[in-house]
Order: structure tokens, then C-alpha cells, then sequence
């Protein structure tokens, strides 16, 4: 399937495993340059070293979503490495198991912090450049959870 993804740069949050790691598997083997991020830096070692083989171009980049500067750093290496960003996935995001009654307000606000306010800060820095030329694209990801509650979370 062509996607029309060969030299396009692309970051993809939360890129070493589930689905981000299979959307930077796609975008490698299309011909992108994508820069994933993570946490772990030994888990983006083994995926970056896994996805070297494909036609595309793959870095990984050690962020935290919780920190603005992760986020402004991962945009200026990305496109210092790739030349501007052309798509953004946002698909990173942690969990918070806990009941409704008994999750207080501090964690409510961390859980927006991690799963809107701060995909938004770095939508906003995506789209700044690629509104400047005209093109882009950005994904939101979400998990089953914003369907059907699971236990842990009721």
C-alpha cells in the first residue's frame, strides 16, 4: 500500500511499542525519516535498531510528555536531523488506574496535562511550521478506555 510517505518527517510520541511502534514500522518501510520518542532509552534503542533496515530514516529521541522542554527540544532535533515536520502522531499517553470517587483533583490535572494540554502545546509547535508551508498532518491517538471504562478505572 503506498501511503506517499517516502521523504516526509514525521514524529511519532510513544513510538516503541503497540501502535505507535507499528505506525513508525509503516512510515520506515514508506520512506520517511521519523523521529519516535519514549521514556526508555533502552526499549527506542531496540525498536530504532529493529526499523534501521527499512527505506526510511528512524531516530529516537528521549522525551517525557510532562515537560514542555522535552517537547521543544524534540522539535528542534527532529528537524534539525529531518528537515521540517510534515506529520505529527500523538499517540503517547500513560495510564492512571484508580477509581472515580477516590482520584482527587491533582491527579485529574495531570491526567489533562498528559493526555490534552500538553499534545496540544506540541501540535501547536507543529503547526505553526507546517501552516507556514502550506501542508501537514496530525493524529491524535486514544485509547479503548474513551469508549468503555475498565475496571481498574471505574
Amino acid at each position: 500500500m503506498d501511503y506517499e510517505l517516502q521523504g516526509k518527517t514525521a514524529i511519532v510520541t510513544g513510538g516503541t511499542s503497540g501502535i505507535g511502534l507499528e505506525i513508525a514500522r509503516i512510515f520506515t518501510e514508506g520512506g520517511a525519516r521519523v523521529a519516535i520518542t519514549g521514556r526508555n532509552e533502552e526499549k527506542m534503542g531496540r525498536v530504532v535498531e529493529d526499523l534501521e533496515g527499512n527505506p526510511g530514516e528512524i531516530t529516537g529521541i528521549r522525551m517525557d510528555l510532562e515537560s514542555r522542554d522535552d517537547m521543544d527540544r524534540l522539535m528542534e532535533e527532529t528537524e534539525s536531523r529531518f528537515g521540517p515536520l510534515d506529520i505529527l502522531v500523538n499517540n503517547a499517553g500513560r495510564s492512571y488506574p484508580g477509581k472515580f470517587f477516590e482520584t482527587g483533583p491533582e491527579l485529574w490535572e495531570t491526567i489533562l496535562r498528559n493526555r490534552i494540554v500538553n499534545p496540544l502545546y506540541l501540535t501547536q509547535k507543529a503547526l505553526a511550521g507546517m501552516a507556514g508551508r502550506g501542508r501537514g498532518s496530525v493524529t491524535f491517538m486514544s485509547a479503548v478506555i474513551s469508549k468503555e471504562p475498565i475496571a481498574e478505572n471505574v
